[in-house]
């Protein structure tokens, strides 16, 4: 789904080094790529949604799959293959070093206003933001932390599962009732925020349904 008006680009850093990389298969996906010039891995899946899902014959808006009524877009799928030059020992990582590893999204190809999960530190390509601090945002690099409110509320979460997302316009809290009780709690109560087949978590109206 591609809601709001930013063209996103989205990629993922790796807890390597850049250099510790042998090979590169997209599996014909042309749109992914390693990424130069970063301190770890990182690998660019792509630099435009619009590019990889375009609106359906008919849909009068610039929103793919967020709003009710309008021509369903087949979601673009992704695979790539990334070969290391020394093995690493991924037994001794801290979670946060796993799957999903560190994904990020960018607007419009700035990528000093990448958005990465709450306390993953950003790619090499942000330094020097400006925009730590500003208007919402509570980051504070000294310190790792990161992409999240004054009250934990997160710029991004991941969600291992299949999900039914909010319609265009409205804010998650709207359709996941207990989405800021969790996030404000540090992720301790309603770790089901997110399943919508629980009745009382959510306002159906607001989640967006094919």
């Amino acid at each position: 789904a591609i809601g709001a008006g930013f063209h996103n680009g989205f990629g993922i850093q790796f807890p390597f080094t850049a250099p510790n990389y042998y090979a590169f298969n997209n599996h014909g996906y042309t749109h992914q790529y390693v990424d130069n010039g970063t301190t770890n891995a990182v690998v660019i899946l792509f630099q435009d949604a619009f590019n990889l899902m375009q609106e359906a014959p008919g849909d009068p808006s610039t929103w793919i799959n967020t709003v009710e009524g309008e021509p369903y877009v087949t979601p673009a799928e992704f695979e790539f293959t990334y070969t290391l030059s020394i093995p690493l020992d991924f037994s001794a990582w801290p979670s946060t070093d796993l799957p999903p590893y560190n994904p990020f999204i960018y607007p419009d190809d700035d990528r000093l206003k990448e958005i990465h999960l709450a306390d993953y530190a950003p790619t090499s390509k942000m330094t020097g933001t400006p925009y730590w601090g500003t208007d919402d945002d509570d980051s504070h690099p000294a310190t790792d932390r990161y992409f999240k409110t004054s009250n934990n509320l997160p710029w991004a979460v991941n969600i291992a599962d299949v999900w039914d997302y909010p319609i265009e316009l409205s804010q998650i809290t709207w359709a996941y009732l207990f989405f800021a009780d969790w996030a404000e709690s540090g992720g301790t109560v309603h770790t089901d925020w997110y399943d919508s087949s629980i009745p009382e978590n959510v306002n159906a109206n607001n989640i967006y349904s094919p």
